[in-house]
Order: structure tokens, then sequence, then C-alpha cells
């Protein structure tokens, strides 16, 4: 089924992504999300967005979100783990970054990670109150997140660290899933969200130079354009294999959709913001080749 003819919803999607400035080049994979069942999708994919001033609930047993969707707190549990292991992994790697002897062009570099390693560390503490104010504990990390991080840590070119945290994990994980988590979330528990969200703001100097850095790394050519091909690669195959590992959950959760929309995005994010900086790649065939990277 064309959702662009016919019925207009064409029309009803392309404003809803205009309204709330998503970028062009996601268009094809949300058509891809509505077009199996485009009236429910549509209005669930802006009921996330738009609540208004209804209110969710969160209890013991379930999150209950404005627009009528129920979670399991085993679900919320699972989520908010790897939200925390996550931070709690690149606060320590960037600490260790920072206790590594450097050259004089790498001073500041060292000086940077330090700074982001205590900031990150209050991530980890904020993460950590919202989980105890919803009586959850952290739970162990799947091997495809610690694959993740692993391969992070592994890095040891300063340049590539640069790049990997500041631009690679951070369209693969902050913007995607950090943002809509935190939208998502808000209104069911503000007092909560809102100390969460306080601690991620406030560290927004160290980490725009971070991606700034890592922006002028390849726009200025800093890192060969193979060699920043062959780091997305390794990379994301990684992360790819991470997000993937929890379609199961999602499913019995009654958002696949929903996941395996933000798995393709996670992929395509961090590929398109290379592209801009000017790194020359074709992004569909870098996908795919990415894909068969990958364990999924």
């Amino acid at each position: 089924m064309d959702i662009k003819k016919g019925i207009g919803l064409g029309s009803v999607v392309d404003k809803t992504l205009e309204k709330y400035n998503v970028p062009t080049w996601l268009k094809p994979y949300i058509y891809d999300y509505v077009k199996s069942d485009p009236i429910n999708a549509i209005k669930r994919a802006t009921s996330f967005i738009e609540v208004r001033r209804k209110r969710g609930e969160v209890t013991r047993e379930y999150v209950r979100l404005p627009n009528g969707m129920e979670f399991n707190i085993d679900f919320i549990q699972h989520v908010l783990s790897l939200f925390h292991y996550g931070e709690e992994r690149i606060a320590a790697i960037y600490e260790k970054w920072s206790k590594e002897p450097t050259g004089y062009d790498y001073v500041q570099y060292a000086n940077h990670f330090s700074q982001l390693a205590e900031t990150t560390k209050k991530h980890v503490r904020a993460i950590r109150n919202l989980m105890e104010g919803m009586g959850i504990k952290p739970l162990e990390p799947t091997p495809e997140a610690v694959a993740v991080f692993d391969g992070l840590s592994a890095i040891s070119d300063w340049k590539s660290r640069v790049l990997a945290s500041g631009l690679l994990l951070k369209y693969t994980y902050g913007y995607p899933f950090g943002f809509i988590f935190y939208r998502v979330f808000y209104p069911a528990s503000p007092e909560f969200m809102r100390s969460f969200g306080k601690a991620f703001k406030n560290d927004s100097d160290a980490n725009t130079w971070l991606e700034e850095e890592a922006k002028r790394i390849v726009k200025e050519k800093e890192l060969e354009d193979s060699a920043i091909t062959e780091l997305a690669e390794n990379l994301l195959s990684k992360a790819y294999d991470s997000v993937g590992s929890e379609l199961k959950i999602a499913k019995k959760a009654h958002v696949e959709r929903e996941a395996q929309l933000l798995m393709d995005v996670s992929l395509a994010y961090p590929l398109h913001a290379l592209y801009e900086q000017g790194l020359e790649i074709d992004i569909d065939s870098e996908i795919k080749k990415i894909k068969g990277l990958s364990r999924k």
C-alpha cells in the first residue's frame, strides 16, 4: 500500500515531520514504519510526543504513559539498566584516557576527557537515583552491549577516540534513544525526570566541545576517509548488534516496530552526520555493509 496516494496520509506524515523538524533523510524510514498500519502508526507516533496536559502513572508494577501505553516495570528496569551501563562504561573509559601519557598535541584532549569523565559520572548518579525512586536496581548488561564499549575502550588513536565517542556513539545511542526516552517518560514521572534531565543539560559545554571537535576532525580531513569509514564500520556493526539484541524484549512490550525503526535510525544517523561533514561515502551501500558485518 502506498500511503502517499489516495488517502492523504503522505501529506499528514510530511506535515508531522515538518512540525517536529525531522531531518529529510529520515522520511523513508518513517514511511516504512507507517505503511504497514498507517492510521494507527501516525496516531501512536504523535501521541508519544503530544500528550498535552495528560499525566502518566508510575507504580511498583508498571509505568503508564499519557498516551495510555503501559509498560511492565521489568521492561523499564531493562531499559534503564542499559542507560546505566552505557554511561558507567563511558565514564570509566574517559577517565582512563584522561590519565594516559600524551604528547604536547593531545594534552587538551586528556584535559577534556577528564572533565567529561566527571560529568558522565553525574549521569550515572542521575540514572541510579531515577531507578531507586522506582524501586529497581541495575541489571547485568547484554554481551552485545559489553562488546560495543569494549570496542570503544580499545581505540588508541586520540582523534579516533574523539570521533568515536563524540559523533559515532552519540548519534547512534544518545540522540535517537536518549531524547526519545526523556520525552516519552517525562510526563509519567516528572519529579524524577526533571533531575534526570538537569544532570544531562548541565554538561552541555563539555559535550559540545566533544561533538564539535569530532565534526572538525572529519571536516578538516585530519583522519583519512578510509580510516573514518573503517572505524565507523567496526563500531556501528557492534552497536547494531546491541540494539538488535533488544528486539525480543521490545516485542514482549509491544513496541517491536518502534524498536526496529530506532534500530535502523541508529545506524543511519551517524553515517548521515559523517556525510554532512564531508566524508565521501555511499550511505545506502555502507548501511548494507555494516549490516553484513553485524550478527543480526
